[in-house]
């Protein structure tokens, strides 16, 4: 029986989406459901791959420490939005608890699998993206890591794909 279910999102509209499907499957199984996001590192890299939430052009030219502060602050306003949205939703089984997990990670598969053990849940679901064609037998990276490393069962969620008729 499933009674924790473990949701990372990156910041994407399909991690989004993927999050609301997990409060929908939450809600039915009368199960708690954690939003999880792995916050990028201060140092280079992290810059070069800022989350889809964050402006580029609102970074400028700044320390690596003040762009981690940046990132962080915006990590928690976005997450606390996504988490005011999800308790609106009240499905036909009412709403499950609902908790917000983040942790410093430039892993974001790893700080994952980790938050999963830590909080002891029984189902991953994150979300993939929608390709087609030969993009649709891969998925993406950090999702194919879970899938590969994880000991627990992992629900991939996809966005319906509209057919070409």
């Amino acid at each position: 029986m499933v009674k924790h279910i473990l949701a990372p999102i990156d910041g994407s509209a399909t991690s989004e989406q993927a999050a609301f499907a997990a409060m929908e499957l939450a809600q039915s199984l009368g199960a708690r459901l954690t939003l999880f996001y792995a916050v990028p590192t201060a140092d280079a890299y992290a810059y070069a791959t800022l989350p889809a939430f964050m402006n580029k052009a609102a970074i400028g030219e700044q320390s690596l420490a003040q762009i981690h502060q940046k990132i962080s602050a915006a990590a928690n306003t976005y997450l606390t939005e996504l988490v005011t949205l999800l308790r609106q939703v009240q499905g036909p089984y009412g709403s499950p608890e609902l908790a917000l997990e983040s942790v410093e990670s430039d892993e974001p598969h790893r700080a994952i699998l980790d938050a999963a053990q830590r909080l002891d849940c029984d189902l991953i679901v994150m979300a993939s993206h929608g390709r087609r064609g030969v993009g649709a037998l891969l998925l993406g990276s950090e999702t194919q890591k879970v899938l590969t490393h994880s000991t627990l069962p992992v629900l991939i969620w996809r966005p319906q794909v509209e057919s070409k008729s």
